[in-house]
Order: C-alpha cells, then structure tokens, then sequence
C-alpha cells in the first residue's frame, strides 16, 4: 500500500493482509546493490511476502517475498491511477483488523486485476466503495443484491453514487 525509505539501505512498507489487515513491514537491504528483495514491493503489486509475527512488536521484518501479480496497466492511464490509489487510501484508514479482513483483501486484490484489465474505472471504483461499505456493515444485502447493481451504473448516477459513498466512508472514519 505504501513503500518509504528506512534508514540507509531498508524499506518501511504498509502492507494490506488477509489475515492482520493493515501491517507495517520493514524489508532490510531492499536498496543494498545485492538486494535481499526486488524492486517488486511497489504500491498496488500483489506479494506473497513472509514474516515472522511477533505479538509485541508493530513493525515486522520481512523474510521473504515473491512477486504475484504487477499491475503495469494501471500505472500508463492516469484516471485508473486515481481510483486505484483512493481504494488504497481507504483501506490504509483502517485502525485495526475487523471481522471483514480476508473479504476486504479479496476485494482489493480483485479490485487491483479489473482496474489493470478494464478501462472502466469509474465503475470497478463503484463496485469497490459497495463491497467495502457492505463488508463494513454500511450496505444492506438488498442494495448490493444483483438486481439492483444495474441502477447505479446508469452513467448518470455513477459519479452520484460514488460521492454519496465516499461522504459514508469519510463520515465512519472520523
């Protein structure tokens, strides 16, 4: 989700979990010339990465980690850019994992694959504010049910939605 500088040679990463949700990770040597760990930790980049979870501590060091899945579409089409980074900011406020964590990382890793592959983003963005504000317990089942999916992409309403949508995240998160 994020990636900054730590000290000389190492990385502080947010990552998003299925199992802890939001952690922060510290890849050691990632900016060493004989790198411990690609340059593949990039924001939006799908990893399988390893550590080692200790209770008491808030940043883990990483031990491994391979490359899933890279999102090079994104990165060329500015737009798709925007709304794939809002999913990420909304995801980042999370404070502490919920009863929802593995349905979110599966939301957001799909979420990722439909905004490389489809250029639509303004609906994969809507599609992504309705399963995280349901999963959040801010949707009912009947609003998110199939039937009713197909009134919310009248190109009319998307953008409607979308910011009566984001006025429920930001009103939850304060």
């Amino acid at each position: 989700m994020k990636k900054s500088r730590f000290r000389e040679s190492s990385a502080l990463l947010e990552i998003f979990t299925p199992l802890l949700g939001r952690h922060s990770v510290i890849a050691k040597g990632m900016y060493r010339k004989k790198k411990n760990f690609s340059s593949h930790l990039e924001p939006l980049s799908l990893n399988n990465i390893e550590f080692f979870y200790k209770e008491n501590r808030q940043i883990q060091t990483i031990t491994k980690a391979d490359l899933i899945y890279y999102p090079e579409n994104i990165l060329g089409d500015l737009e798709t850019f925007e709304y794939a980074a809002k999913s990420i900011r909304i995801l980042r406020r999370q404070k502490y994992p919920t009863e929802s964590v593995k349905s979110l990382y599966k939301t957001i890793k799909s979420s990722i694959i439909r905004f490389n592959e489809n250029k639509d983003a303004e609906r994969i963005y809507l599609d992504f504010l309705r399963s995280y504000l349901f999963l959040e317990g801010h949707l009912n089942e009947m609003y998110v049910s199939d039937e009713n999916l197909e009134d919310a992409y009248d190109a009319r309403r998307i953008k409607k939605t979308i910011v009566q949508f984001e006025r429920v995240i930001g009103q939850n998160e304060i």
